[in-house]
């Protein structure tokens, strides 16, 4: 494969890491390795792709001055390959291919820092009874203050992954908040299922609500998709589902396909046995 042009090389590559399932953007990475000679040609090809999937994900970096993991996301950047952390007040390059940090400097002050703050501990109580092992974090900026939200969940030895995203964009002046919220969930056990969905949201609030309303709006938004969401599958596992699941054979026994060979299939269907 490392003989088709470079061109085709790199997309085939970046359209697989980009729908990497939850977690499992290294062994993804690991594959596609045979597409090119050597590491640093990978690198380099890679980097882009590898930048956007962060983003997008929301993946979360270790950093040196706090216990608390720094979201990457579009909100956080403030130049190509600079992010900002607006809980401890700094700023950072980031490695897309290893995520190793560098480069650390003072986010300058903002006059906004107060209404930052408030909004980011409500966000933190949210979070509290509702993502208990998530992350988020409150940016301020020329915009209006914008949420972000990840949660994921890894399962390998039940063969599953998943996550939530949401970030949301509060304008005070305006009194609009808009959002979206995104899922995507792996499973993969005999088989390879995926499920991405993704909900958008608008919602008007007066304009001198507070952080804790903002907040609330968010939590009620969506907590009605989670509800929606569940009564769909109920409906799916009901009607869609069900036309999909296959009877037993008139054995009533399932088949191993790998002894087929050795199966007396007509006299076991007539419920006779041969001598």
């Amino acid at each position: 494969m490392s003989d088709a042009p470079e061109a085709d090389r790199i997309e085939l590559a970046t359209s697989l890491l980009v729908q990497a399932p939850p977690g499992e953007l290294a062994d993804v990475l690991n594959d596609v390795r045979v597409l090119f000679d050597n590491d640093e040609e990978l690198q380099e090809a890679l980097t882009p792709a590898l930048a956007k999937y962060n983003k997008d994900q929301h993946t979360l970096v270790s950093v040196p001055w706090t216990e608390v993991k720094v979201i990457l996301c579009d909100a956080a950047e403030i130049d190509e390959g600079r992010f900002m952390d607006p809980i401890s007040k700094k700023t950072f390059a980031i490695d897309h291919v290893d995520l190793s940090v560098s480069t650390e400097d003072d986010l300058p002050e903002d006059d906004r820092e107060a209404d930052r703050d408030a909004l980011q501990t409500s966000l933190n109580a949210y979070l509290k009874s509702h993502y208990p092992n998530g992350t988020g974090a409150v940016y301020a900026r020329d915009d209006g203050f914008h949420l972000v939200l990840v949660d994921s969940k890894y399962n390998p030895d039940n063969f599953w992954t998943g996550r939530w995203r949401s970030a949301w964009t509060w304008n005070a002046d305006e009194g609009h908040l808009t959002g979206v919220a995104r899922i995507l969930v792996h499973y993969y056990e005999d088989g390879n299922v995926q499920l991405a969905t993704e909900q958008p949201f608008d919602v008007t609030l007066p304009a001198d609500t507070d952080a804790v309303g903002v907040v609330k709006a968010i939590r009620k938004a969506e907590g009605h998709y989670h509800e929606a969401l569940n009564a769909k599958y109920a409906e799916m596992n009901e009607s869609a589902f069900r036309v999909l699941r296959r009877a037993l054979p008139l054995t009533k026994a399932k088949v191993d396909w790998n002894k087929i060979a050795k199966y007396k299939i007509g006299s076991e269907l007539a419920g006779k046995h041969e001598p």
